[in-house]
């Protein structure tokens, strides 16, 4: 519950691999979980990048919170379907939520404090379809929307307090972006160019 969520850390003052789903045959749901303190996950010379990871398994987020996290990606949605409501991500040292390959949602959330170590952004997705809904987002060291390699997403009620860019579509992606507040962006409240030829 709100009160007595399930919590998930390394001992005081580690820090610990994190989760990882992989091609899971039905949803997970995550709800009133927070997880603290993770780094990606290491295998041998196998590795996810993220510090809570889903791999082709669809998963559904309720009112969940991951801080401290020192890895790539606090969460990395890799070929899966998702569904996040109520998802609160502060003190990473890089991305907060990244998507690749995935298809989903995600309302009533807020992400502060990303991108410690440089180059975090808030919201990063590739190859991807979301629709973001009631997203806040305060000081973010990078984008704080990232939509990249020919992605569609549809964004509304969004608002930026400190980033480095607001929103950037590139690589023939498509934002779409409504009912919108950013301020005090460094370098760009919207961009759009190319940074890889590849994707036209």
């Amino acid at each position: 519950s709100a009160a007595a969520p399930i919590l998930l850390q390394a001992q005081a003052g580690k820090t610990w691999p994190g989760v990882a789903v992989l091609a899971a045959q039905s949803p997970s749901l995550l709800e009133h979980v927070v997880v603290r303190d993770t780094h990606a996950v290491t295998l041998g010379n196998w590795s996810l990048t993220g510090g809570v990871n889903f791999y082709a398994s669809p998963v559904e987020l309720r009112d969940c919170a991951f801080y401290a996290s020192h890895g790539e990606d606090a969460l990395n949605i890799i070929h899966s379907r998702f569904d996040i409501k109520g998802l609160f991500i502060s003190g990473t040292a890089s991305d907060a939520f990244d998507a690749d390959f995935s298809t989903g949602t995600v309302s009533r959330s807020r992400f502060e404090n990303i991108g410690a170590a440089g180059g975090g952004d808030g919201i990063d997705i590739s190859g991807s379809q979301v629709a973001a809904s009631q997203i806040d987002f305060s000081e973010i060291s990078d984008k704080a929307l990232s939509v990249g390699e020919r992605s569609e997403m549809t964004a509304r009620n969004i608002t930026v307090s400190g980033a480095g860019t607001g929103a950037a579509a590139k690589d023939g992606s498509l934002l779409v972006l409504t009912d919108a507040q950013i301020n005090r962006v460094q370098f760009a409240g919207l961009t759009a160019y190319i940074k890889k030829a590849e994707h036209g």
